[in-house]
């Protein structure tokens, strides 16, 4: 039997594509009920973006980041026109949706740099986060300012001073860290 090897650049191609699957799926089912030609995009689009992410990742070592540069202002462009005429026609101002296809485009290239995993990661992330909409909204109703206000203040100890304060023993015996 012959072996069959895959061309180098095949995983980064195949998880770029996966990447927009993923985001695609959900963006897809969100939006199942609107008519055909109805959302900004769907499953197909998602996929053909991630791709697109994948390709254009392929060409940055010949050509540098101008290609996806110029994609990524591209698809900006065209989500931009078509957010604002779905915000005209719906009401909708939700950017949800636009956020997650140029999410899908770098992550895309991600992969085709060699970081499958990582991006692959993202994706299911990002998908998870976009599913919880509901749960997220639901939790930011039941909080009030005073806890929200609390957990920025523990955040503020916890990241930004306690990184840059010694890591040594302090006092007598040097007990205190």
């Amino acid at each position: 039997m012959n072996s069959y090897e895959l061309p180098p650049g095949a995983p980064g191609l195949v998880a770029a594509l996966a990447v927009g699957l993923v985001i695609g799926l959900e963006r897809g089912w969100h939006d199942r009920e609107l008519p055909e030609g109805g959302r900004v995009a769907g499953l197909r689009t998602f996929a053909l973006t991630g791709l697109l992410g994948g390709v254009l990742g392929h060409l940055q070592p010949d050509f540098g980041a101008w290609p996806l540069l110029g994609a990524l202002l591209g698809l900006a462009l065209l989500l931009t026109v078509s957010y604002a005429r779905n915000a005209k026609l719906s009401g909708n101002l939700s950017a949800t949706t636009p956020v997650a296809m140029l999410l899908t485009l770098v992550l895309g290239a991600f992969a085709a740099h060699g970081n499958i995993t990582l991006a692959l990661s993202a994706a299911v992330v990002g998908a998870v986060l976009l599913d919880l909409k509901p749960t997220l909204h639901g939790w930011l109703r039941l909080i009030d300012h005073r806890e929200l206000t609390a957990s920025l203040q523990l955040l503020v100890l916890s990241t930004v001073i306690l990184p840059y304060l010694p890591n040594t023993g302090l006092g007598p015996y040097a007990a205190l860290n």
